[in-house]
């Protein structure tokens, strides 16, 4: 339709200094979704936290919802984060990197990057990233009010289709279509509108094999196959 989200940089009043946020176009005004605001309400919702720096490149949308990751600056240093906004709501601090506890994927576990990301209507967001100890790579669930859990990681085993039927394998390696470098959710992309995930991956006795999947069960259930 009408609505999209967009970073911009923008003046408070006229003559002002130059700022920059997130905003999202209802249809007829351009309204804040993430910026340094007086009040603290658009801002990262992380303690006293302040926007430091937008990745404009890792914004999704998908119906109300926009997810993007970013730097705060919280006391002097310098944290990367990623987060969900619903239009009309605060931003929710989603993860953080380098950090264990409530921001992390698991327990005794923390982010170490962010990849391909892309967030569902639902508000559920697919995330490609690695965590620590051990930099390992999988790809995440994030859904709003639950835990993060992995989708696929290496050493997963998953059901194939063969000629003699069902067969089981394990992912010795995967990655995203063009290294998971394209964030649109289009027939061309990774990810597609209803959730459905397509990966590169190799598996044990089998090579280099296409896995597609719809991991969220707020939409549907189905695993790697």
């Amino acid at each position: 339709g009408d609505e999209f989200y967009f970073f911009s940089y923008y003046r408070r009043t006229q003559g002002a200094t130059s700022e920059y946020g997130l905003f999202w176009h209802d249809g007829s005004s351009n309204r804040p979704m993430a910026f340094n605001d007086d009040a603290g309400v658009y801002g990262p919702n992380w303690g006293p936290s302040t926007w430091s720096v937008f990745d404009t490149d890792s914004l999704s949308a998908g119906g109300d919802y926009a997810a993007f990751s970013g730097i705060v600056n919280n006391g002097g240093s310098n944290v990367r984060g990623f987060w969900r906004v619903r239009a009309g709501e605060r931003p929710e601090l989603v993860a953080l990197i380098g950090i264990t506890g409530q921001y992390g994927p698991e327990s005794n576990r923390e982010w170490r990057s962010f990849g391909a990301s892309a967030i569902l209507p639902t508000g559920d967001i697919v995330l490609e990233a690695r965590t620590d100890p051990d930099d390992e790579y999988a790809l995440w669930l994030l859904e709003p009010e639950r835990a993060p859990r992995r989708i696929l990681s290496i050493g997963q085993a998953v059901t194939l289709p063969t000629v003699d039927g069902p067969a089981q394998g394990v992912v010795s390696s995967f990655n995203l279509p063009d290294g998971g470098a394209d964030y649109s959710r289009g027939t061309d992309s990774w990810i597609g509108m209803d959730g459905t995930v397509l990966v590169t991956a190799t598996v044990a006795n089998y090579g280099e094999v296409l896995l597609t999947s719809r991991p969220t069960d707020r939409i549907f259930a189905a695993a790697f196959d």
